[in-house]
């Protein structure tokens, strides 16, 4: 169990940096990155040869408070006001906490690309009844009992080297290939249509997958009754321990402009899967029941009994396990985490483009996202890029900025802010990065 311990701090630490390319600063075309959001988009580069470093990236995030909240909360008296408050902002699929990573190299060349590089991302979610026993308490008269149950409290994370191969053609270039007479008539007018295919080569360094289940019911009446049913499940892979895992995944995406203002894509990416070798489980189940029963010929006027009604005189003989059960099990094989992306984007000006974007993802839990944003390129030394994000896992609007510095050949630093809101502590989660790289 202290093995699993370690590893899932580990990947909490190691996660601590965020990918920016499903923000919508990267929905814009001509950016190396753009190999991580759609593959078609490689045919819009206007360089022979580009390579961009992406050192770091690094945040974290919950869904239910801003760190406003946190920090008055955590020093202020918790009366019913405030309680009510918390309770309120936590989501009924309970409270979501997460961090992720995206830090590698890319290489251009023209309209295909590399990359390589360490992703992860690790998330847990709690019950809302855990978060409402501790603030609103036990029992009351009103109210005499407390049923808490389970159904939501798990944890999940995962560690790849994703190494990935990617190309844009024009349509026309495998309109014979493809054979589409109905795309054909479609785009028939379109200024440009392009197509990308990507392939991804997963492997996989580590995997958590677990939760908690079950339910607590204590009755305070004549006779107070405890019961408790629970289940918690937890598998981990290491390369120690069991070695590396293998995928594959494909990418697939187009990108065209309908006319000389608009240019729209849609893009399908990492689909596919990741073998591991084997794994630790580690596993409890516990059914407990207990019964405070009046018993006058007792010095104490009660006694405890089971279920049957038998007296129960030593608590330990209760629990059936004491304790957790540890087992090898063998390969395994996960899906990997799609996203799918919708984008859209108008040429307002000669330095101002205008972006938008829907998007559903499964990591690091699924949810879908609506993004907007504005690219400003004067000075052209210095473009800047401003957006606004929701996401229904998050359950809140952010403010991601993006700010570079370049040159005709050389992206001497981009500087990213994944919120704004947390310059005032008004957001939930931030992640900050940079890149540098070089086009020639």
């Amino acid at each position: 169990m202290k093995k699993l311990v370690v590893l899932v701090i580990a990947i909490m630490l190691v996660a601590s940096v965020s990918v920016s390319a499903n923000s919508p600063v990267s929905l814009f075309p001509g950016e190396t990155d753009n190999i991580d959001r759609n593959p078609a988009m490689l045919s819009l580069t206007d360089y022979d040869y580009a390579l961009q470093l992406n050192p770091f990236y690094g945040g974290a995030f919950n869904n239910a408070w801003t760190f406003n909240q946190v920090f008055d909360n955590l020093n202020a008296y918790l009366d019913d006001s405030r309680k009510r408050n918390i309770l309120e902002s936590i989501s009924d699929n309970g409270l979501g906490v997460g961090a992720e990573l995206n830090s590698g190299l890319a290489f251009g060349r023209n309209d295909w690309g590399l990359r390589t590089g360490l992703k992860s991302y690790a998330a847990a979610t709690i019950d809302k009844e855990v978060f409402e026993f501790i603030l609103e308490g036990m029992a009351t008269d009103d109210e005499p009992s407390i049923d808490l149950r389970l159904d939501n409290t798990r944890f999940n994370a995962r560690a790849v080297v994703d190494t990935g191969y990617a190309r844009g053609f024009a349509y026309e270039d495998i309109s014979e290939q493809i054979g589409s007479e109905q795309l054909d008539e479609m785009i028939a007018d379109w200024e440009s249509f392009y197509v990308g295919f990507g392939v991804h080569h997963l492997l996989g360094l580590a995997n958590v997958d677990g939760g908690l289940t079950g339910n607590a019911n204590l009755e305070f009446t004549d006779e107070t009754s405890i019961e408790v049913d629970g289940r918690m499940q937890f598998d981990y892979t290491t390369p120690a321990d069991d070695g590396l895992g293998q995928g594959l995944a494909m990418d697939f995406g187009f990108w065209g402009s309908p006319n000389p203002e608009w240019e729209v894509g849609f893009a399908v990416n990492n689909l596919g899967f990741v073998r591991w070798p084997s794994a630790t489980r580690y596993s409890l189940e516990e059914e407990i029941y207990i019964r405070l029963e009046s018993a006058d010929e007792l010095d104490g006027g009660f006694r405890f009994v089971d279920r049957d009604g038998n007296e129960i005189d030593d608590f330990e003989d209760l629990i059936e396990s004491d304790e957790v059960t540890e087992e090898r099990i063998g390969s395994y094989m996960t899906a990997s985490p799609v996203s799918i992306k919708v984008d859209a984007v108008y040429d307002a000006h000669p330095n101002v483009d205008l972006g938008g974007s829907v998007g559903f993802y499964q990591a690091p839990r699924n949810n879908f996202s609506l993004a907007f944003a504005s690219k400003f390129t004067y000075p052209e030394f210095m473009p800047v890029t401003l957006g606004i994000n929701y996401d229904t896992f998050r359950r809140n609007i952010s403010l991601p900025f993006k700010l570079g510095f370049r040159t005709e050949r050389w992206d001497i630093l981009n500087l990213y802010v994944s919120d704004l809101r947390m310059i005032p502590a008004h957001g939930r989660g931030l992640t900050v990065g940079f890149s540098t790289g070089f086009r020639f």
